[in-house]
C-alpha cells in the first residue's frame, strides 16, 4: 500500500511446514516514510514475528522491532541505519542491537534492437 503524502506500508504472512510434527508461522509489517523537506532520508519502521513450532528443546520464538533511516546519495549508493529490539529464545540473539548497511547498485545498460517480423 502507497500513499501520495510519501507513506508505504507492506505486510505478509509466512506458514510453512518443513517436517511432520514441525511447523514454522510469522508475518512482518514494515513501513516507509519520505516527504520532499527530508531530503535524501527516509524514516523505515518494521515489527516480525517468527514461531518455530516444534517438540522442546527445538521450539524457538522471536519477535523484532527496527526503527531506522535510508539514505540515498546521488548515485548508486544507500546507506541504512537501523536500531533493532529483539526478544526470543534464539540462540545468540541480542536485545539491542545497531545495524548498519551499505548498498552500491549498478546498471548495466543494453540497447535493444528489433528487427521487423517478415
Amino acid at each position: 500500500w502507497a500513499h501520495s503524502a510519501g507513506i508505504q506500508m507492506r505486510a505478509e504472512l509466512l506458514s510453512g511446514q518443513s517436517f511432520e510434527g514441525v511447523s514454522t508461522t510469522g508475518w512482518y509489517v514494515d513501513g516507509l516514510l519520505h516527504r520532499p523537506g527530508m531530503g535524501p532520508f527516509s524514516a523505515v519502521v518494521r515489527g516480525e514475528s517468527l514461531d518455530y513450532d516444534a517438540a522442546p528443546p527445538r521450539a524457538r520464538a522471536a519477535r523484532r522491532l527496527t526503527l531506522g533511516t535510508r539514505v540515498r546519495w546521488p548515485g548508486p549508493v544507500t546507506l541504512q541505519l537501523n536500531y533493532l529490539r529483539q526478544h526470543g529464545d534464539l540462540p545468540y540473539i541480542k536485545k539491542h542491537t545497531l545495524d548498519f548497511s551499505a548498498t552500491y547498485s549498478f546498471r548495466l545498460d543494453h540497447q535493444f534492437t528489433s528487427s521487423p517480423v517478415h
